[in-house]
């Protein structure tokens, strides 16, 4: 056999080129029957599993478990943590320490970015914390009374959080402890 010289391969490539277009119909088309699924008394009965049907019940029941039941939640609180939050999307979290001057540690992007704070003030009417961080972003959590839930955990929290940091924003849920 011998190589294809350039005027065969022009040839064939022209050729594909040139192939007839497929007609589009000027209607979409309409939806077809499928195949039934094979009948369940079809597939052999070896466990009760095999004749129930899917449980479409959600993951979590109408009124979750407060989030602050949680055992990460209880070993704040038991190491003075007066306030945190968390956030879906990215995730993130935050801690406001207890004491006149807390602490702020922050911990975004999940886990990409730490922001710790050694002098975060309370906001008037206890709606929040700020503070500036080593690098001069400031950092403000504000929060607000009113029922939060956390979809990706199926947890109620009593405080809406909307946590600042320069130009980012996250939103979330929390509690004081």
């Amino acid at each position: 056999m011998r190589p294809a010289t350039p005027a065969i391969l022009a040839a064939i490539l022209l050729a594909a080129c040139n192939a007839p277009q497929p007609e589009v119909p000027d209607e979409p088309p309409t939806p077809q029957a499928t195949a039934p699924a094979p009948a369940a008394a079809s597939r052999p009965a070896s466990t009760d599993r095999d004749s129930r049907p899917l449980d479409r019940t959600p993951a979590t029941p109408a009124m979750p478990p407060s989030g602050t039941d949680n055992p990460t939640w209880k070993e704040a609180a038991a190491r003075g943590v007066a306030f945190r939050a968390v956030g879906q999307e990215p995730g993130w979290y935050v801690e406001v320490g207890g004491s006149g001057a807390p602490g702020l540690h922050a911990v975004l992007d999940y886990g990409e970015r730490t922001i710790d704070i050694a002098d975060v003030q309370g906001m008037d009417g206890d709606q929040g914390y700020r503070g500036i961080a080593d690098d001069g972003t400031e950092v403000v959590v504000r929060t607000s009374d009113g029922p939060c839930f956390d979809g990706m955990s199926g947890h109620r929290f009593p405080t809406k959080v909307e946590l600042t940091v320069g130009d980012n924003t996250y939103d979330g849920c929390g509690a004081y402890l």
